[in-house]
Formats: C-alpha cells, structure tokens, sequence
C-alpha cells in the first residue's frame, strides 16, 4: 500500500503540474527516496521473529 501511495501521489502531481519538476530526472532520487523510506521508518519495519524454542525434555 506504500509503495502504491508514494508513487501514485507523485504521478498525480506530475500529470497535474508537469512544468512542476522534471519527473525524468528526478526519477533515480524519488527511487532511492522511497527504498531509504522503507528501510529505515520504524513504523514500517516488522518485528523480529522470535526464535522457536524446542521442547525440554
């Protein structure tokens, strides 16, 4: 949901205001944005897996 957010909101600014930013160019930057974005927004990040524990026998 996201990633659909993040790039449609940046597509419907361009097709709204081309002359606004040069979507060609700023492309590469938008990209990396977006990865920087997930990897680093504690909000968007999964908690870890809890290790399974065997049974003591």
């Amino acid at each position: 949901m996201t990633l659909r957010a993040y790039f449609s909101g940046i597509l419907e600014n361009w097709l709204f205001l081309p002359e606004g930013f040069d979507i060609h160019q700023e492309a590469p930057t938008l990209v990396d944005s977006f990865i920087d974005m997930l990897r680093f927004s504690p909000a968007l990040r999964l908690p870890l897996a809890t290790p399974v524990q065997e049974n003591a026998e």
